[in-house]
């Protein structure tokens, strides 16, 4: 199974993406317009609205109207237009690729409204700063920016922007596989939107619902939430890009790729009414990838020649899906050193944006490709098994547990709105009575009206509590699910690309390499507890450290001490990942490389593990990322500590020279 980016669409703004009612607007605010005289606010106004209608029909006439606001803005010295003009020209610029230019005119917004004081428009425009940085993929800028905007938002009540700033963070959320959190915003979006009886952004959060159930691989749902999307407001061209490639990928995945090839279609030929040069390449990329599976080469080579990679400025998914579908093509042609050129520069970009999904799928390949350069056989069975393993693990993980949510999401959406007419008719009937009992049994039932609402209230309240208590127990059981998935390798390393020039030379010695990684790998993908013995776990370590010994192109010392009893149960790759980073972070980094000294000790009923390696220290590799073998792990043991009496507790000491992590987890401490 290839896998492709899925459209995930994130607000630009609060704005009705509607192509047929968004030229009645246009039409509309044109005549309107005709009615303000010029070099006034109204028209300046008037022109920045117009801008705005046109985001979903037509870019440059966004910048032609805003231009005009702007020049009227300037001469009459109007802060608001000027703002709303540059948030315009921001938008545009963005969307031609022209990020520099963006984000000027976005911060130039943002300064005259922190001038003049404006909490709404303080607000859109770090909402729209965010949006670039989620456009370039700066996630820390994002929540950064969201969180700024949320609180000046708040501030002037703008509900329907705080509801995109939730769709926004769930799709973010989503990308870094944090299924539990982008649910909770998604339906936090979905609610805001219903209330406002904004049908258009509706439509839009529940295609980005069907996107996340589609990427857990969960076909019912995805398309449940697909066709929803779609009945809400049919002439809603954007939520419809999104369902078309969320359907077009459901069968491509069932392996019905003339279904898939009808729904890429569809969303090719909305992309072209829209006129937006990346989705009409990333559908034409999503049907080459469809003609490759079918084995149709001509047909998915005439279509890669005719994309213009330049639309896929900044996109990094779809820039690495371009190039592994320019590897397969030439792997299918038996290409294979030119299949290895295109595969490479795809791992390339998924390693270095830790699009770890992709990265996965393009070992599998690149691992092909050398099974076939060097006549292997072994490597060829790796890289299926491997596949068939994170394939099984990562559905069993997400998919029931999902699925649970859903439901219990509808069955309290329903209750809620029982409640709310069951109160309804209450109070109605409490009015009846209240009206034909005269002044005296006005009185009277008013105050056995009042202890009747109260006494409902409260059982209201009850139920409700009771409601969201089960929710949240079933958020904390999927933030363990998520959690336990992370523990898997954050990458399978890039040690076979190390061991392979060795296999043609040295077949022996780089097989047993091969088979160390193998076990290591095996050992990470076998397991569906949170936990692993710590004799596993040192066998683990010693493996992938004399492992890293021998491809290092640095020294490595290291030694290994336990005192512990090896049946004893610790978070699952604990060891193997902290050692991992200490390497990655600290040693590897380092010209006279270093030692690393893992030590398991039992202090006054509680087992004390300690990682200390003499690297490069954390503060000079604080740009670097901390990895698995810290947040992850502090995650946990936040998430567990809620439900055990003892605390486990992490911590990170910085020393001169060198890196040390020291964990106490108590003997009696429960994982479940």
């Amino acid at each position: 199974m290839m896998t492709k980016k899925i459209v995930v669409f994130v607000f630009i703004f609060c704005s009705v993406f509607s192509f047929s009612q968004e030229s009645k607007v246009i039409d509309s605010l044109k005549r309107e317009l005709k009615l303000y005289k010029k070099n006034t606010y109204q028209y300046a106004d008037a022109n920045n609205e117009i801008a705005k209608k046109y985001w979903a029909v037509n870019w440059d006439s966004v910048y032609y109207f805003a231009n005009k606001a702007n020049k009227v803005a300037k001469l009459l010295k109007y802060s608001k237009g000027l703002i709303n003009s540059y948030l315009n020209y921001g938008i545009y610029f963005e969307r031609k690729e022209n990020f520099k230019l963006s984000e000027f005119y976005r911060k130039k917004a943002l300064n005259i409204s922190i001038k003049i004081k404006n909490n709404e428009l303080i607000g859109k425009s770090y909402f729209s700063i965010g949006n670039l940085s989620y456009t370039k993929n700066h996630n820390d800028s994002v929540v950064f920016f969201y969180k700024k905007a949320e609180l000046f938002l708040k501030k002037s009540n703008n509900y329907e922007i705080i509801a995109g700033i939730n769709n926004n963070l769930a799709a973010l959320y989503q990308g870094q596989n944090d299924f539990n959190k982008a649910l909770v915003c998604f339906f936090k979006s979905l609610e805001y939107y219903k209330k406002a009886k904004n049908k258009t952004q509706t439509s839009l959060v529940l295609s980005n619902i069907g996107v996340l159930y589609q990427s857990l691989g969960n076909d019912k749902l995805s398309k449940e939430y697909f066709l929803k999307s779609i009945s809400v407001i049919s002439d809603n061209l954007l939520s419809k890009i999104i369902a078309y490639n969320g359907l077009g990928n459901m069968y491509e995945n069932q392996k019905k790729n003339d279904s898939a090839l009808y729904f890429f279609e569809k969303g090719l030929n909305i992309s072209k009414i829209l006129k937006d040069q990346y989705y009409i390449n990333f559908f034409n990329l999503n049907k080459s990838s469809i003609y490759l599976l079918k084995k149709e080469n001509n047909l998915s080579y005439f279509i890669l020649r005719n994309i213009n990679v330049d639309s896929f400025n900044d996109r990094n998914e779809t820039l690495a899906m371009y190039y592994r579908n320019y590897g397969v093509y030439y792997y299918n042609l038996k290409k294979y050193i030119k299949a290895k050129e295109y595969i490479e520069k795809s791992l390339f970009i998924t390693k270095e944006n830790k699009l770890n999904e992709q990265f996965l799928e393009n070992n599998r390949w690149y691992i092909k490709i050398l099974a076939k350069l060097y006549h292997n056989s072994y490597l060829f069975d790796y890289s299926n098994y491997s596949d068939s393993l994170i394939s099984i693990k990562y559905k069993k993980n997400n998919l029931e547990l999902l699925y649970s949510y859903d439901t219990k999401y509808r069955t309290a959406e329903k209750e809620a709105k029982i409640k709310e007419q069951q109160l309804l008719l209450q109070n109605e009937k409490a009015n009846r009575n209240m009206a034909l009992g005269g002044i005296a049994g006005l009185v009277l039932l008013s105050g056995g009206a009042f202890w009747l609402y109260r006494t409902k209230q409260k059982q209201n309240q009850l139920q409700t509590q009771n409601t969201l208590l089960g929710l949240q127990q079933n958020l904390n059981a999927m933030q363990l699910e998520n959690l336990n998935k992370q523990l898997n390798p954050h990458e399978i390393k890039n040690i076979l690309a190390n061991i392979s020039p060795e296999i043609q030379r040295n077949a022996p010695e780089a097989y047993n390499k091969m088979t160390k990684l193998l076990n290591i790998t095996r050992a990470s993908l076998s397991s569906n507890s949170v936990t692993d013995s710590i004799e596993n776990q040192l066998q683990q370590i010693e493996d992938y450290l004399s492992l890293e010994k021998t491809v290092l192109p640095v020294r490595l010392q290291y030694t290994i001490h336990n005192t512990v009893e090896t049946n004893k149960q610790i978070p699952r790759l604990l060891l193997k990942n902290l050692v991992e980073n200490s390497i990655k972070h600290g040693i590897k980094n380092k010209k006279e490389g270093g030692e690393i000294k893992v030590n398991l000790l039992e202090k006054e009923n509680t087992i004390f593990i300690e990682i200390d390696d003499t690297g490069i220290g954390r503060q000079q590799a604080i740009s670097l990322d901390s990895g698995i073998g810290t947040s992850t792990y502090i995650n946990l043991f936040e998430t567990l500590n809620k439900t055990n009496t003892q605390k486990a507790s992490f911590n990170i000491i910085d020393k001169e020279n060198g890196t040390k992590v020291e964990i106490y987890i108590p003997k009696d401490y429960k994982y479940s």
